[in-house]
């Protein structure tokens, strides 16, 4: 087989894409995962929704008698829209037994879809990117005149 600049490029952005993604996708999707088949679901409540802060929510529960706070961008249902919280509002917490700190505001089911949207996006894209800059210059240095 013959390593033609094409197919160089190709394994390139295969190798970038699987990294990439991998990297990335750590981040959330295995706690997002890990939420939707063992955690535990609880009322907390609104402590404050700060649109400068990330458009994000902070809420509030208890396990066990201590108190945790989860702080998000993206609220799922079956709580409402995140802009019309207010503090003391319900808040439908997801949390990790073993993990009480690692929660959801909502479902966390809701929200894997659009983190791998994501994940998956800048996977693909970023090293296509990427790719394509150097096989272009590549072939400009290596034009025959």
């Amino acid at each position: 087989m013959t390593w033609t600049p094409n197919k160089v490029a190709f394994a390139a952005w295969l190798l970038l894409a699987l990294a990439l993604g991998g990297g990335i996708g750590s981040f959330n999707l295995p706690t997002y995962y890990a939420l939707r088949n063992h955690g535990v679901a609880v009322t907390g409540s609104v402590i404050e929704y700060t649109p400068r802060y990330h458009d994000s929510v902070l809420g509030e529960y208890v396990v066990n008698g201590e108190r945790y706070q989860c702080r998000s961008a993206f609220v799922a249902p079956p709580n409402g829209p995140k802009r019309e919280m207010h503090a003391g509002d319900p808040l439908q917490i997801v949390y990790l037994p073993e993990r009480p700190d690692r929660c959801t505001l909502g479902d966390p089911a809701a929200l894997i879809p659009n983190e791998l949207a994501s994940v998956l996006s800048a996977a693909l894209l970023g090293p296509a990117f990427i790719v394509w800059v150097n096989l272009i210059r590549w072939k400009e240095r290596n034009r025959k005149v």
